[in-house]
Order: structure tokens, then sequence, then C-alpha cells
């Protein structure tokens, strides 16, 4: 085997790597979505962890990549590592998309939150009406209590 067909192999491995990891971060994505929809902080903070950690391998990993060839989708490259790149760039789409819908999610929820609290601000509970506290209660706007997810 000649250093070409080597390093051509080390290239496609890398690829692979990369995308094995664009695949689970696709999935990690689509489990953060639902627990962002959900009503557990611990599954949104164990997603987001899940989604740092494979960041920072999926980087490493360009790192090596871009040592072994900078423009992987230069021309004379074998089909091979044009197919996995072109398979690479597709999952990677879809990542970003995801992770865009997620910030929108989270930026909705943020909005709802403040709003609420606001409503709730202006009502000032006294106590003596049930209704005035437990609709803020409800809406996860208890001082008294950490803050639920709103659903």
């Amino acid at each position: 085997m000649d250093m070409h067909q080597d390093a051509r192999r080390r290239l496609e491995d890398v690829l692979d790597r990369e995308i094995e990891a664009a695949r689970q971060l696709a999935a990690t994505l689509a489990a953060e979505q639902a627990a962002l929809t959900g009503d557990s902080p611990q599954a949104v903070e164990q997603k987001a962890a899940e989604k740092l950690q494979l960041l920072n391998s999926i980087e490493k990993l360009e790192v090596e990549r871009r040592e072994l060839c900078p423009t992987p989708n230069g021309p004379g490259l074998a089909a091979a590592v044009a197919e996995r790149w072109r398979a690479l760039m597709e999952v990677v789409a879809g990542c970003r998309t995801a992770n865009e819908v997620n910030g929108h999610i989270i930026h909705v929820r943020q909005h709802h939150r403040y709003s609420s609290r606001r409503t709730c601000d202006h009502l000032q509970p006294t106590g003596k009406d049930p209704r005035q506290s437990a609709a803020c209660a409800g809406a996860g706007l208890s001082h008294a209590r950490p803050q639920p997810p709103c659903r």
C-alpha cells in the first residue's frame, strides 16, 4: 500500500467517525427537543451535557480531518471520500436545523415564563385569594419552590 492510499484510508476513517458522531448528535438533539417540551429539567440538562460532549468530539475529529486533508471536497479526491463528505454535510445540516429549533423552543419558553411572571407580579397575591396564589403556583411562578419548566 502506498502513502497516498494510506492517507486516503485514514481520511475515510476520520470521516466515518465524524459521520457517526454527527448522527449521535442528531439523535441527542431530537432527545433534547423532547426534553425541552417535557417537564423534566434534569432531562434537559442531561441532553445539553451530552450535546456538548458530542460537539467537543466532532471538533477534535474535524481538527484531525483538516490535518489529513484541508479541503475534503476538492478536486482529485477519491469518490469514496467525496461521498463521505456529502453524507457528513447532510447530517450536519440536519443537526444545525434541529439545534435552531431547540433554540427557538428555549426562547419561547423563556418568554412565556417572563410573561407569566409579570402577570403574577401584577396580581400580587396576598394569600387572601387562593385563586391568585394557585394561578401563580400552577404557572410555576411560586417563589417558594423551584421553577418547573412550562408546559
